[in-house]
C-alpha cells in the first residue's frame, strides 16, 4: 500500500518539473494521474467485496482531469443498495486515503438521490456533467448515466442555462467586473478558469452540440478536449482555438505556481506575490518594463481572450438551435443591406455577412453607431464577423474622413458611450482603427495606485464621465459643468488619449501629447478642437496635483495654474477629466474630500480667469467691512482694533485660506487660551474646536508656539486613530499658533461623537501641557497598530524640493508607503532640523502617500542650499523607514 513518503516524493518530482518550466496542463495531468493511482489501488484492495455494488466517481477539477497542486480531491460514491457492509467499506476507503496523506472530500448517494439532487440544484447538475469513473461497477455507472440522461438532462434546459449564466454574471461582479485588475482571481475572476468551466457545462448540457451525455472514463483534460470539439465542429476558428488553449495552459501554470508558493489552495494573484511569481515563471526586468509588468500583461491578455470567448460562446451554447439568424422574428428594420435591427433590440446580419462587410468596409464603424442610437446589442454571429474583419482595417480606412465622421458622432454624446467603446475594444475595432491605443491593451503598472490595466482604466474613466449625464448620481456639480462644455467629443478624445503615452515609462503626458498630435494629423483635425485635445492630454495630471499637493490659496500658485489652463472651457474639461481619471484609478482613490478640493480649485481658477477673484491685501474700506462681518460672526464682543491686529499679525495667505466665520472662531479660541493663561491653568495649554463635516472631521488647535508642537499634535491624532489628509499651519507674529486639520478615521466604525471628542481633547491637553509623554501613548497603542496590515509598494521613498511654485516657501514633497504615525515622524524630524512648517497637504493614495510641506528655515528663508537640502532629505528618509 502507499505511504505518505511515496506520495510526497512523487509530488516533489512534479514540483521540480514545474520549476523547470513544465506546461501547466502537464503538471495537472500528472497530479491527476497520481491521485488516480492511489485511489484506484486502495479502492481495489478495500472495496473488492462490494465492487459490484458501488462505483467511485471523481468530481470537479479532479473529475475534469485538471487537478492543481492543492485543489480539492472530491469523490462521489454511488451505491446500489445501502447496507452496513457498504458503509463500512467506504469508511475504510476514506480512512486509508487519509492515512497515506491524500485528503479527499466525499459524498455517498444512491442513484435516486443523485438524480433528485441534480434536478433540484443546478450546482449539483454541473458536477454531474464533469464526473469521471475511477473504480467500481460498470453496470451501476451505466444505470446512473441513463437515469441522469433521461430524468435530468433530457428535460427543458433553459432554466439551467439561465441559472448558470446568471451565476456567472454575479461572479463577475463580485470579482471586480474586469479581467484586468490589480489582484485578479485566477479561478473565479472575470476571464478566469471558471469561465471555461461554465462554457463546458453549457456545451455538455445542450444536445444540439453534445449528442449524448456519457460519464467519462478517460483521464484527459475536459477543457482541452472541449476546445478541440469546438474547433472540430467549426464553432471556433483555428486561431481562436489556439488562443483559448494557450490561455487555458497559461492560467493553469499560474494557478499551479500560486498553490506551490503558498502551500495551500490559494487562487488570488495577490500584489505581494506577483513579483515572486513572475520571477519563478521566468520573467526578467527590461529597460522599458519590469518583469512583473510583462507577466501581468500576459495574464491580462489571456484572461481577456477567455472572457471575450465566454461572451460570444455563452450566447451560442445556450440556444436550442445553432443558427445565424433567430427564428420567428416578425419585425426587421434594415440598417444597411444585409444588416438589420430585430424586435429584440439586437443587430443581426443576414446569412452571408462576409460579403456585406467586404463590399461595405465602413460597416465596421457604422454598426457601432447604430448600436448606440438604438441601445442595441450585437448578435454573437455579428460579433464574430466583426472580430474577424477588424484586422482588415488599414491606413486607407484610418484616414477616411467618412470613418472619422462616424467615430466623431459616436463620441458626441455620452449616452451608452462607455459600453460602445468597450465593445469596439473587445472586438479589436478600436485597436485597429487607432493602433496607438492597442499598445495600452492589458498594459500593467505594478503599483498599488493603479488597480486596472491602462486600457481598462481609460474605458472606465470615460464610463464614469458619461454616467454623470445618463444616470442618477449625487454629482450635480460635475453634471452641470459637463452640460456647459462646447465639445463633448473633445473631452472624450482627451480621455481616450490621456494615458496613450504610457508605453514610455518617463513623462507619459508629454509623450502622449506627441502621439495624440500624430493621430489628429491622420484625421486631418486642426484648429481649436485639436489644440484643446492636446492640452488635455499634456496637462491631464496638473489639476489633481495642484488640488491635492499644493496650497492654491497662495496667489502665485493660482495665477500659474490659471495661466496654464488659459480659458474657462479648458478648465471645465480638465476638471471633468481629472474626475474621470481619479475615479477610475482604484476603487479606494476617489473620495468626497478630493471632490471638495477639486471643486474649490475649479471655482477659484474660474473666478480668477473671469476677473472675480479677490487677491490678498485688502484696502482700508474693505478691511472695515471685513472687521464688521467678523464681529457679527463672533460669539463674543470683540474690538475692531483687536481684529485688525490679528489680521496684520498673520501672513498674506491667511485671508485667502479662511472666511469671516472661521476667523471669528479663531479669535474666540485665542480668547479662551488667553483667559486660561491669565487663570494660570497649567493643564490648559490649548484651545480646541471640533467640526463634523459628514465627509470628514475638522480639528482646530490654538496654542503657543514651541519646538515640536506640530509633531505633538500629529502624534495625538495618530494615537486616536485619525488620518490627517490636509493641514493648515499659521503662526501669528506674537507666537500664537493656529493649526487646522482635516481628518478621517482609520475605521469606518469609529464615530466622531462626544466621547471621542472628549478623549481627543484630554490627550491633546495632557501632551501639550507636558503632563503626558507622547511616547507613553504610543506604547499603549502599539499592539493595536501592529494588527493593521498595510501593503508595501516595493518602491523606495523619495524626497523632492520645489522652490519655483511658491514665492515665499520651499515645498518639500514626500513620496513613500503609508505607515502608522508617519506624519508625526516627519513633523518631528523637521522640527529637529529647525524647519518652520507653515502648511501641509497630505494626500494618501491607497497605502502610499504624497505629502507636501511648505517650510522655511530657522531664519525665515527658503531652503536653496544643495548641501542643506541633502541633509534634510537623509533625515526625512530615515523618518519614513522608522516604524513604531
Amino acid at each position: 500500500m502507499f505511504t505518505r513518503a511515496y506520495i510526497e516524493t512523487r509530488k516533489n518530482s512534479i514540483y521540480q518539473a514545474h520549476l523547470q518550466g513544465q506546461p501547466g496542463l502537464q503538471t495537472c495531468e500528472q497530479l491527476t494521474a497520481l491521485a488516480d493511482e492511489v485511489i484506484e489501488k486502495i479502492a481495489r484492495a478495500v472495496l473488492q467485496s462490494v465492487e459490484s455494488q458501488i462505483v467511485v466517481l471523481a468530481l470537479g477539477g479532479y473529475g475534469r482531469g485538471e487537478l492543481n497542486p492543492f485543489s480539492d480531491v472530491d469523490l462521489l460514491l454511488i451505491f446500489d443498495k445501502e447496507s452496513a457492509k457498504i458503509q463500512e467499506a467506504i469508511r475504510q476507503l476514506i480512512r486509508a486515503l487519509w492515512d497515506c496523506g491524500l485528503e479527499v472530500g466525499h459524498q455517498t448517494q444512491s442513484i435516486s438521490q443523485c438524480v433528485q439532487l441534480s434536478q433540484e440544484d443546478w450546482v449539483t447538475r454541473t458536477t454531474v456533467l464533469e464526473m469521471r469513473r475511477l473504480f467500481g461497477s460498470q453496470e451501476l455507472m451505466l444505470e446512473l448515466e441513463n437515469a441522469l440522461r433521461r430524468q435530468v438532462l433530457a428535460g427543458d434546459q433553459q432554466a439551467f442555462w439561465q441559472a448558470i449564466i446568471r451565476a456567472a454574471e454575479e461572479r463577475h461582479k463580485k470579482y471586480g467586473g474586469s479581467p484586468q485588475l490589480l489582484e485578479p482571481h485566477v479561478k473565479e475572476g472575470v476571464g478566469g478558469l471558471r469561465d471555461l468551466h461554465t462554457l463546458l457545462w453549457l456545451y455538455r448540457s445542450n444536445s444540439n452540440f453534445y449528442s449524448e451525455f456519457h460519464i467519462r472514463q478517460q483521464r484527459c483534460s475536459s477543457i482541452a478536449g472541449f476546445l478541440q470539439q469546438l474547433y472540430n465542429t467549426s464553432i471556433i476558428l483555428a486561431s481562436e482555438y489556439d488562443k483559448l488553449l494557450n490561455a487555458f495552459e497559461f492560467l493553469l501554470r499560474v494557478r499551479n505556481e500560486l498553490h506551490f508558493l503558498k502551500g495551500n489552495k490559494f487562487d488570488l494573484l495577490e500584489y505581494g506575490l506577483q513579483r515572486t511569481i513572475a520571477q519563478h515563471l521566468g520573467y526578467q526586468d527590461e529597460a522599458e518594463h519590469l518583469g512583473v509588468e510583462t507577466f501581468l500583461r500576459e495574464y491580462y491578455l489571456n484572461a481577456r481572450s477567455i472572457y471575450h470567448a465566454y461572451l460570444i460562446l455563452s450566447e451560442k451554447l445556450s440556444r436550442y438551435k445553432s443558427t445565424v439568424e433567430p427564428s420567428g422574428v416578425k419585425f426587421r428594420k434594415f440598417l444597411a443591406p444585409g444588416i438589420y435591427l430585430g424586435e429584440d433590440a439586437t443587430i443581426y446580419p443576414e446569412s452571408d455577412s462576409v460579403e456585406v462587410f467586404k463590399q461595405r468596409p465602413l460597416l465596421l464603424m457604422e454598426v457601432f453607431y447604430w448600436c448606440k442610437c438604438y441601445h442595441a446589442r450585437l448578435s454573437e454571429f455579428l460579433r464574430q464577423t466583426i472580430s474577424h474583419f477588424a484586422h482588415t482595417i488599414d491606413e486607407a480606412f484610418r484616414t477616411d474622413p467618412a470613418a472619422f465622421a462616424i467615430f466623431e458622432k459616436i463620441l458626441s454624446h455620452p449616452e451608452d458611450l462607455g459600453r460602445i467603446l468597450r465593445i469596439m475594444h473587445e472586438l479589436e475595432v478600436l485597436d485597429n482603427y487607432i493602433p496607438e491605443f492597442s499598445a495600452l491593451t492589458a498594459l500593467a503598472q505594478h503599483d498599488l495606485y493603479h488597480y486596472y490595466s491602462t486600457d481598462e482604466h481609460t474605458l472606465l474613466a470615460i464610463e464614469n464621465i458619461a454616467r454623470l449625464v445618463t444616470e442618477e448620481q449625487d454629482q450635480t456639480k460635475l453634471r452641470q459643468v459637463f452640460l456647459e462644455i462646447k465639445y463633448p467629443e473633445v473631452l472624450f478624445l482627451g480621455m481616450l488619449f490621456h494615458d496613450i503615452g504610457k508605453v514610455k515609462r518617463q513623462n507619459h503626458a508629454e509623450e502622449g501629447a506627441k502621439i495624440t498630435a500624430k493621430i489628429l494629423d491622420r484625421w486631418n483635425l486642426y484648429g481649436e478642437r485639436r489644440e484643446r485635445i492636446i492640452f488635455l492630454v499634456r496637462h491631464h495630471l496638473e489639476m489633481e496635483q495642484i488640488a491635492f499637493r499644493r496650497n492654491f490659496d497662495e496667489l502665485p500658485t493660482l495665477r500659474e495654474f490659471a495661466a496654464l489652463v488659459g480659458d474657462v472651457e479648458n478648465l471645465k474639461m480638465l476638471y471633468l477629466l481629472s474626475y474621470g481619471d481619479l475615479s477610475a484609478l482604484n476603487p479606494n482613490i476617489w473620495s468626497e474630500w478630493k471632490s471638495i478640493l477639486l471643486w474649490d480649485l475649479y471655482l477659484k481658477t474660474r473666478d480668477y480667469l473671469t476677473g472675480g477673484y479677490r487677491e490678498s491685501g485688502v484696502r482700508i474700506k474693505e478691511l472695515q467691512l471685513l472687521i464688521q462681518e467678523i464681529q457679527k460672526q463672533s460669539k463674543q464682543e470683540i474690538s475692531a482694533e483687536r481684529i485688525e491686529n490679528h489680521l496684520r499679525g498673520m501672513n498674506s495667505n491667511y485671508l485667502q485660506t479662511f472666511d469671516e466665520r472661521q476667523i471669528a472662531e479663531h479669535l474666540d479660541l485665542i480668547a479662551q487660551l488667553m483667559s486660561r493663561a491669565e487663570a494660570k491653568s497649567p493643564e490648559k495649554k490649548a484651545a480646541i474646536a471640533f467640526y463634523d463635516y459628514k465627509t470628514h472631521w475638522g480639528v482646530t488647535v490654538v496654542t503657543q508656539d514651541k519646538p515640536f508642537r506640530l509633531a505633538e499634535i500629529c502624534g495625538v491624532l495618530s494615537v486616536n486613530d485619525l488620518n490627517i489628509f490636509s493641514a493648515q499651519i499659521f503662526t501669528r507674529q506674537d507666537g500664537i499658533v493656529i493649526d487646522t486639520f482635516q481628518v478621517t478615521p482609520i475605521s469606518e466604525h469609529l464615530q466622531f461623537d462626544e466621547i471621542k471628542q472628549r478623549d481627543l481633547r484630554e490627550d491633546l491637553e495632557k501632551v501639550l501641557s507636558g503632563q503626558e509623554d507622547l511616547r507613553t501613548l504610543f506604547q499603549l497603542h502599539q499592539r493595536r497598530w501592529r494588527r493593521r496590515k498595510l501593503k508595501r509598494s516595493g518602491r523606495p521613498a523619495e524626497i523632492r524640493f520645489d522652490n519655483q511654485i511658491s514665492s515665499e516657501f520651499t515645498i518639500i514633497d514626500v513620496f513613500t508607503d503609508d505607515s502608522v504615525g508617519l506624519l508625526y515622524r516627519l513633523a518631528m524630524a523637521m522640527s529637529k532640523l529647525k524647519l518652520d512648517i507653515r502648511s501641509a497637504k497630505i494626500s494618501t493614495r491607497v497605502d502610499q502617500v504624497a505629502d507636501s510641506f511648505y517650510v522655511l528655515d530657522a531664519n525665515g528663508q527658503k531652503i536653496v542650499d544643495q548641501k542643506r537640502q541633502e541633509e534634510i532629505r537623509q533625515q526625512l528618509l530615515r523618518a519614513t523607514q522608522t516604524e513604531f
